[in-house]
């Protein structure tokens, strides 16, 4: 005779799976060709970053930020979600922190991409002297960009 067996119930949600990065990379680089989708809805603001959700597909969020000289994120990480970025116009630098050590920065220019695993700590600015415009692509739901 067997008895039948219940899975235990789990205290910790399950992990979140990112899906392969070249799948979120070929989103933005997609989105980035498509200017027509995004050029009409950019705005840039003197006293902050300007972004505003695009469509996505179902599962990923999409947004477009644009950074005048000077204008930056905050440190902050994405949490469980996979995410990539590319800039289209500009340049970006990305510091990252890994550890509690920064990382050397990384100079993003037109068509550069940067992937992020989830979890990973991260500011992005334009420390140039002309506007940048970039598209952010992000698994799972999540508030607008810090």
């Amino acid at each position: 005779m067997s008895a039948a067996v219940t899975p235990a119930a789990h205290p910790d949600p399950p992990p979140v799976v990112a899906p392969p990065a070249r799948l979120l990379v070929g989103l933005a680089h997609d989105l980035a060709a498509a200017a027509s989708r995004w050029e009409p809805l950019l705005r840039f603001d003197a006293e902050r970053r300007f972004t505003t959700r695009l469509p996505g597909p179902e599962g990923v969020e999409v947004w477009l930020a644009t950074w005048l000289p000077g204008q930056r994120s905050d440190l902050h990480d994405h949490g469980r979600t996979a995410a990539a970025l590319t800039v289209v116009r500009g340049v970006l630098v990305e510091h990252r922190t890994a550890a509690g050590q920064d990382l050397p920065p990384m100079e993003l220019g037109p068509g550069a991409v940067a992937v992020l695993e989830p979890g990973v700590l991260h500011r992005v600015a334009n420390a140039g002297t002309v506007p940048a415009v970039s598209i952010h692509v992000r698994t799972t739901a999540r508030a607008p960009l810090p």
